[in-house]
């Protein structure tokens, strides 16, 4: 039956009520057993931290911290379904004292921890702006913010304009990190400034937002860049390194350097000197490149322009 054995109070699972428990183990019973839960990551609140806890774990806890410590073990203790935040939902444990079994009440409380509850508002501490983005370089950044998931960083808009977007983060200190990350991975350009957001009325102090611009490099690994010492194919992208095909010799690749076509030619004639077909004139063309892989007769190769010369790449 559904009542206590005592009192005939409905409800009880057939175990003594609260009261009658009470009232026969002379327990002096706590405050209404409460746990409080985020309703995203499901982490647990105690003692003013969050805390990652299975049920039980939490359950345990809870009984814990405001029951009678002569209350142990909680039998089958399981939470209600969780909707989403602001919910308060009433349930009951299977607690015992003892070999005295009784239904203790309790209630959870859902809610957002701080870390869910900048993820899901519009709260950002600054501004990571990037000019010429490529798919690569959004991809890169997404994972990387996401790897901070648990620190409480996020990204919690995005603004796609052209070739332009602006990603707004909610840890200026970890903003500026990023740009640097992505100055180290793909090379290009990053500067920073503060903008005066609001003021902090209890301490008197200006509260101030991160803009963080960077500028992705025209080119990627691979690519032929102009300079004026010759063309250079970019080798590395993080300190914009490359090798000149002209000397042969490596340096360091311009970031606002103009990009050459890259064309498709065959080899005419391997000696007396190395020939291939022009790609605009189709007439033979002498190469000028300073070092030159192994070539046959007809292999087809790819070339670069420059106003006196021809190079394969």
């Amino acid at each position: 039956m559904d009542i206590c054995p005592r009192c005939g109070k409905k409800g009880t699972g057939g175990l003594l009520c609260v009261a009658c428990a009470q009232l026969e183990e002379g327990m002096v019973m706590g405050r209404e057993v409460q746990l409080t839960i985020c309703a995203v990551c499901k982490r647990f609140f105690f003692k003013n931290r969050w805390a990652t806890l299975p049920e039980q774990a939490a359950l345990a806890r809870a009984v814990r911290l405001n029951a009678p410590e002569s209350l142990s073990v909680i039998e089958n203790g399981t939470l209600p379904e969780i909707y989403g935040p602001g919910q308060i939902q009433e349930f009951s444990l299977t607690a015992k004292s003892g070999q005295e079994q009784f239904m203790l009440p309790a209630r959870l409380v859902s809610t957002l921890c701080p870390s869910c509850g900048k993820r899901h508002s519009r709260y950002f501490e600054g501004v990571l702006q990037v000019r010429r983005a490529r798919p690569e370089i959004i991809a890169f950044i997404r994972n990387e913010v996401e790897k901070q998931r648990d620190k409480g960083i996020f990204i919690s808009k995005e603004t796609v304009k052209g070739d332009a977007v602006d990603f707004q983060l909610t840890s200026q200190r970890y903003l500026q990190a990023l740009g640097k990350k992505l100055i180290r991975q793909f090379g290009g350009k990053m500067s920073s400034h503060g903008q005066l957001f609001t003021r902090d009325h209890l301490t008197s102090k200006d509260l101030y937002r991160v803009n963080v611009s960077y500028t992705v490099p025209r080119y990627s690994v691979g690519a032929i860049v102009e300079t004026d010492q010759g063309p250079m194919r970019v080798t590395h992208m993080g300190n914009a390194r490359g090798v000149n095909l002209h000397s042969g010799k490596p340096g360091k690749v311009p970031s606002e350097g103009m990009l050459l076509t890259i064309h498709k030619s065959h080899v005419l004639t391997i000696k007396p000197r190395v020939m291939v077909l022009h790609p605009e004139t189709f007439q033979a063309a002498p190469v000028a490149n300073a070092i030159l892989p192994k070539l046959v007769e007809g292999e087809k190769v790819k070339v670069v322009l420059t106003m006196h010369a021809v190079y394969i790449v």
